[in-house]
């Protein structure tokens, strides 16, 4: 299995490629270049997100050797054009290594499969494969690109976020504040158990959500130390990380404590 590496440190799979070779009665009729089985798998494990294509190439009058070259390009889902991924196993040519003379005789076929997983979301990727038949001394008769559909791959799991923490002043002995504090889940599948934990200085206080559906908010309102503007306390929602959450940026919030009471 080799990995490869797109925009710096996300890292997608290219599974073993598997080359299909044949050499029956292919009439002079049959398509030159031809892209097949294309397979766009969207999954909630990021490593179960696969797109994968079968490239078909027969040979041309005069060939002594096959080349195919894939090359994955992606673009986030308002971007207008796409960029390629760079990364080993992607854009370097490859030929038939069993018989290497596959492609020399009129009727050769090969297949190759290439499937790429693990890739990053959201984002929109298709191929871009070229066909290059090689002939004698090295001379290049023919190129041929073909593109794959598009194959939009969704981020499905869920983005547990911090929307609001807040205190309010309780009548009375000033010793406690009414907290309010909303959750919500911003992703397209839903999350639980979990922990949202409230620190109060070195004071802890944790609740458990038993479930969240995808785009549902939460609110819980109890009463705490009191919220000093100087130390104000936060809540950190599944800080034990038993949410697969694919962005955690937005778990944590610091409170907006009550403004001071002007003294006479």
């Amino acid at each position: 299995m080799r990995r490869l590496l797109m925009s710096g440190a996300v890292v997608l799979v290219v599974l073993g490629s598997t080359g299909a070779t044949v050499a029956s009665g292919s009439t002079d009729a049959s398509p030159r270049a031809v892209l097949d089985q294309f397979v766009c798998q969207k999954a909630l494990d990021p490593g179960q997100r696969t797109v994968s294509v079968t490239a078909v190439m027969r040979p041309l009058k005069g060939t002594r050797k096959l080349e195919l070259r894939f090359v994955l390009l992606s673009k986030a889902a308002p971007a207008t054009t796409f960029s390629v991924v760079q990364g080993t196993g992607l854009g370097t040519w490859v030929s038939p290594t069993d018989p290497v003379s596959l492609g020399s005789r009129p009727g050769d076929v090969w297949r190759l499969d290439h499937p790429v997983a693990d890739l990053p979301a959201p984002a929109i990727y298709r191929f871009e494969v070229t066909f290059r038949w090689i002939g004698a001394k090295g001379r290049v008769l023919r190129v041929q690109i073909r593109h794959t559909r598009s194959c939009y791959q969704p981020e499905l799991r869920p983005d547990l976020a911090a929307v609001r923490f807040s205190a309010q002043p309780i009548a009375g002995p000033p010793k406690h504040d009414a907290y309010t504090a909303v959750i919500a889940d911003n992703g397209l599948t839903g999350a639980g158990p979990f922990q949202v934990q409230f620190t109060f200085g070195t004071v802890v206080k944790d609740h458990t959500v038993s479930r969240i559906k995808p785009h549902q908010q939460l609110t819980f309102n109890f009463e705490g130390p009191l919220c000093e503007s100087s130390a104000p306390p936060t809540m950190t929602i599944d800080p034990d990380q038993q949410v697969d959450d694919y962005n955690r940026t937005n778990n944590s919030l610091t409170a907006t404590c009550p403004a001071p009471t002007p003294t006479s």
